[in-house]
């Protein structure tokens, strides 16, 4: 009788040694894709700080070269080059950029709708974005700045610092940015566009960190516009909710002080 041999191919799986290599791998594809997504916020947290501090030397070199803070002069068509419909729009020259931030942009009849336009007219501000959105007034074809770090920064001045029911503490009068969601009508403070600990970090850069006290004042937002959503209502011991993260505050940022 024949010897019958079998003759067959040797099967063979990952060793234990090369499992570790690829979850080693994968472990490090992982952490290089959370680090570049925390490189990226925070470059978009850093721009956000350049695009506020911007604004603000925008308008005072406005001031100093017209005497006069944009959307608030008088004369402008015959001042500012290459100004017309919104930019044209004479403000009451009363020495501050009328209606608080937030108050209705997108029309010709608010300062701070014309100021922007002024400001791109006479190459002040470059990041002036257009819309054809049908909330525009015929003739408003610049709309507000975009921030890096979402929503839009809006402008405006309050007498009394009661900027909206949704600011944690409301602060002295002034001009404000108002870093904010919404949208070019722009009819109130609504849509958020930040999270806790978005704002958090944009305070600590711009001011002292606290939600309720210096310069820049958190707002709660979204559909409670619940100031205590963003942030803790302590007058002493507030902080902003950084362990949360929903997109819930906007930021007040007092400027031209």
């Amino acid at each position: 009788m024949k010897n019958i041999k079998l003759n067959g191919k040797n099967e063979s799986g990952f060793t234990l040694v090369e499992l570790a290599i690829v979850m080693i791998i994968i472990g490090l594809l992982i952490g290089g894709i959370l680090k570049g997504q925390q490189l990226i916020a925070n470059a978009e947290i850093s721009a956000t700080v350049s695009e506020v501090k911007g604004v603000d030397s925008a308008i005072s070199t406005f001031r100093e070269a017209y005497a006069a803070l944009p959307g608030d002069m008088s004369n402008v068509a015959a001042r500012v080059p290459n100004c017309s419909n919104a930019c044209a729009r004479d403000g009451n020259a009363n020495g501050s950029i009328g209606d608080g931030p937030g108050a209705a942009h997108a029309t010709l009849a608010n300062e701070n709708g014309a100021a922007w336009a002024q400001l791109a007219a006479a190459d002040m501000l470059s990041n002036i974005i257009s819309t054809n959105a049908t909330t525009v007034v015929t003739g408003l074809t610049n709309s507000i700045p975009d921030a890096s770090s979402g929503g839009q920064i809006q402008l405006g001045f309050t007498q009394t610092g009661a900027l909206t029911s949704s600011v944690i503490v409301n602060t002295t009068g002034g001009h404000f940015l108002l870093i904010d969601n919404s949208g070019p009508a722009l009819a109130a403070p609504g849509t958020a566009s930040l999270s806790q600990s978005e704002a958090a970090r944009l305070d600590r850069k711009l001011d002292d960190g606290a939600p309720n006290t210096g310069s820049v004042r958190a707002m709660g937002a979204g559909a409670a516009a619940t100031a205590a959503n963003c942030a803790s209502t302590a007058t002493v011991t507030g902080a902003y909710n950084e362990a949360f993260g929903s997109v819930v505050c906007g930021l007040y940022i007092r400027i031209q002080s």
